[in-house]
């Protein structure tokens, strides 16, 4: 059965439940480009600092603290600079990642630095991610759902 293109457009939850304003933008092309991008932040770059993995690399890999930190600097920096090279060469980011409307890339995106807050990272070098992610911080939905703003959320 075929599915109709407006079924296509609603294909993650959040678009489902709260279909305005849209996560991924109407074009296939369009919904591909953030997808991949979502993709790249929240499968090859955050997984690598959940508590699972510190666990593993302090108890089998037999990291200390200064070389688990070493291990997040390296794995922050790694994806966000291959994030920062591809938004910086692709004509379709604009004001977000993903042209002037905000998708589920740039959700994605602004998670990461909220986490390295938690863990006193930085990373230069990613001018395109500090322009977008600021943006991002002054809208009403990620001003509500900032980590630090909820219950039991770390001082900072």
């Amino acid at each position: 059965m075929r599915r109709s293109p407006s079924r296509w457009r609603s294909s993650n939850f959040l678009d489902e439940i709260a279909p305005e304003p849209p996560l991924l933008p109407a074009d296939a092309h369009g919904r591909a480009r953030a997808r991949s991008i979502a993709l790249m932040l929240a499968a090859d770059t955050h997984p690598l600092v959940t508590p699972r993995v510190k666990r593993y690399l302090t108890t089998v890999g037999g990291f200390d603290d200064a070389a688990w930190r070493a291990w997040q600097i390296n794995w922050f920096a790694t994806g966000l600079n291959a994030v920062e090279q591809r938004l910086a060469a692709e004509a379709a980011t604009g004001a977000y990642c993903h042209g002037d409307a905000i998708t589920i890339a740039d959700i994605c995106l602004a998670s990461i630095p909220a986490v390295m807050k938690v863990f006193k990272i930085s990373v230069a070098g990613v001018p395109t991610i500090e322009r977008i992610v600021p943006r991002c911080e002054t809208h009403e939905a990620f001003a509500k759902a900032d980590p630090f703003k909820q219950t039991g959320a770390p001082k900072t």
